[in-house]
């Protein structure tokens, strides 16, 4: 959970506001924001998007942003930056930095434009020729590697530090492809980050204390129906075997609808994982487990905006007096202060 960000009883009253800066080489321009969606999706790639992003087209100085280049997809970025103003204090923070995929004029000198996670730069940029990397590297030093070469900042968790690359691990032409398979092997995702570009950080176990408790029907919050996967889609059984040897790494689901007592063993094998050692292969099983039964049961829940909210916290989901616990898989951040904001809680984790 954030905590450089107002909670939604700060914010009542509150001015809040949205504006831009966009980015290309040494130009930049700064513009309100009329409309517009961060959304981050665990199971989606890249993980972040800025949608429906509503721009005035003319520059308080009366320049066409798109016959001067000052906004465009050519290499352009977006950040995003969020302002509140009340009687009592002043927040500034930040939403993001994406790379703009798309521009299209509208009516009302307005134009809409829509961003990626800067993963997508990473993905854009393809190599002649697969790389060789040095398998004494850290895992997050490939990562870097990889990242510096598009003017992608990162920041990470400390825990990640001691993960290793897979022995023969190369980086193909496919930059996004080799970046997304190191992630996976090391049990990690990546979302935009307030303080650099891109976050790194371990897709966490659904234990512990909840951040926060959400109450259907308390302050026009409304839990809607839950949606459930298909059996032949839901796995609670995941094997990863270790490169070149007889050991793999298991992990079950013991507890819940989906336990393998209830529910029956639904068996899924990483086996293009290329894992060095079992302690990493533990690791892998443990993160494709919680992302898997993630997608099982789906509680969609629409709120007053509360900006604390991050990817994975742990909340407690609580209608008519009968609780749940679950990890936010999904959020929909409005850019504007009348609309309502839209998370993704998977319960069955």
């Amino acid at each position: 959970m954030r905590t450089d960000t107002p909670t939604p009883g700060e914010l009542a009253g509150a001015r809040f506001w949205t504006t831009v800066r966009v980015t290309l080489g040494r130009q930049a321009v700064v513009l309100p924001v009329m409309a517009g969606h961060v959304v981050w999706q665990a199971d989606q790639s890249p993980s972040v998007q800025v949608t429906g992003l509503r721009l005035p087209i003319l520059t308080e100085a009366g320049e066409d942003v798109i016959m001067t280049g000052l906004v465009g997809s050519e290499g352009h970025r977006v950040h995003v930056e969020c302002h509140a103003r009340s009687g009592a204090a002043v927040w500034d923070w930040s939403m993001g930095t994406y790379q703009i995929s798309q521009v299209r004029r509208q009516d009302g000198g307005t134009i809409e434009v829509t961003g990626q996670l800067l993963t997508a730069a990473i993905a854009d940029h393809k190599y002649a020729a697969a790389k060789p990397v040095n398998v004494r590297q850290s895992a997050l030093t490939v990562l870097q590697a990889l990242a510096v070469e598009d003017g992608v900042r990162l920041d990470w968790s400390g825990d990640l530090v001691a993960r290793r690359i897979p022995s023969d691990y190369t980086i193909g032409t496919d930059r996004g492809e080799a970046w997304a398979a190191l992630l996976e092997v090391i049990g990690a995702y990546a979302t935009f980050s307030p303080h650099a570009d891109v976050r790194i950080r371990p897709v966490p176990e659904p234990t512990g204390t909840p951040v926060m408790t959400i109450t259907g029907g308390v302050g026009g919050t409304v839990v809607d129906t839950e949606i459930t996967l298909d059996r032949a889609q839901i796995f609670n059984h995941i094997i990863v075997p270790v490169k070149d040897s007889d050991q793999v790494a298991e992990f079950a689901q013991r507890d819940g609808r989906y336990a393998v007592n209830r529910f029956g063993w639904r068996s899924k094998e990483i086996s293009g994982a290329d894992v060095p050692n079992l302690a990493q292969a533990s690791l892998v099983a443990r993160a494709e487990l919680t992302k898997s039964l993630a997608r099982a049961v789906i509680v969609p829940v629409e709120l007053i905006p509360d900006w604390r909210i991050e990817p994975y916290d742990l909340v407690r989901v609580t209608v008519n007096d009968v609780s749940r616990m679950g990890l936010v898989t999904g959020v929909d951040w409005p850019l504007t202060h009348a609309d309502t904001m839209v998370i993704d809680i998977a319960t069955e984790v």
